[in-house]
């Protein structure tokens, strides 16, 4: 988590300005988050979790706020950031790249635009399921996703042909 608390490169943020926003700011649910975001944050993050153990079953506010806010942020942050040094631990060789490390485990080192290598049926994939519903509901769009002949075509180039298990199809 040390990450979160580096000051950004002034070469970062002067490029991040140079990024186009222009859809996403036309999103009409996008610009009503943006618009609410810190009344929202507020409320949800902060004072329902905070509230709610104090009036329901009198707990102190301090008591409230450090393990209903404070503790759970925490606790969320370090399950989330585990679950995915575990995959780059232990995560498996990928079959169409034999130069890369299970460290570097996950397709978005090899095709960034797609965000599992296993198929649609394969697995529980909770990122995928919300992307494809998001899709689904008009939220997420043009999405791209490599072509069997080209996870091929990376296998006979860079990888390791006896071991095709992971597969995206």
């Amino acid at each position: 988590m040390g990450w979160l608390m580096c000051r950004k490169h002034p070469d970062v943020i002067e490029q991040g300005k140079l990024v186009d926003m222009s859809d996403l700011a036309a999103n009409p649910v996008i610009s009503l988050q943006r618009k609410f975001y810190v009344p929202l944050v507020a409320l949800i993050w902060a004072a329902f979790p905070t509230l709610t153990p104090y009036y329901m079953w009198g707990e102190g506010l301090w008591e409230a706020w450090f393990v209903c806010v404070m503790f759970r942020y925490v606790l969320i942050l370090n399950i989330t950031w585990c679950v995915n040094s575990a995959a780059h631990y232990w995560g498996y060789k990928v079959p169409y790249d034999k130069t890369l490390n299970p460290v570097e485990c996950n397709i978005r080192h090899v095709m960034d635009y797609k965000a599992s290598e296993y198929g649609p049926f394969v697995g529980f994939n909770p990122a995928t399921m919300f992307i494809n519903t998001m899709a689904v509901l008009g939220q997420a769009y043009d999405l791209r996703q490599p072509s069997a002949d080209m996870i091929e075509e990376r296998q006979k180039r860079t990888g390791d042909m006896a071991n095709t298990k992971l597969s995206m199809y």
